[in-house]
């Protein structure tokens, strides 16, 4: 499964990936992230998971990507997408 990476900047997601592959080379290839710039990255995809890294919670559109999440994120991704609807004080659907 691709994993989706939310992040505020690009050069975030950069770096997360470089350390990820540095880290995990025989689990991981660049190919399986993929960055979120924005809330449709995730149109066309029926499974998502991935991270939050970075200055993620400054993004304007943070919250119609939590919407979105929450109806196409899997386990075990849902229950760190429960905590982050808590933050936020929102409701988890």
């Amino acid at each position: 499964m691709k994993q989706f990476i939310i992040t505020g900047t690009h050069s975030e997601f950069e770096f997360f990936v470089k350390s990820k592959l540095k880290a995990f080379p025989v689990l991981y290839e660049r190919k399986d992230f993929i960055y979120v710039p924005g809330p449709d990255t995730f149109f066309g995809h029926e499974e998502v998971g991935g991270w939050f890294y970075g200055s993620w919670r400054e993004r304007k559109d943070i919250l119609q990507i939590l919407d979105i999440l929450s109806i196409k994120a899997k386990m075990p991704y849902m229950v760190t997408l429960k905590n982050i609807f808590i933050e936020y004080g929102l409701q988890y659907p």
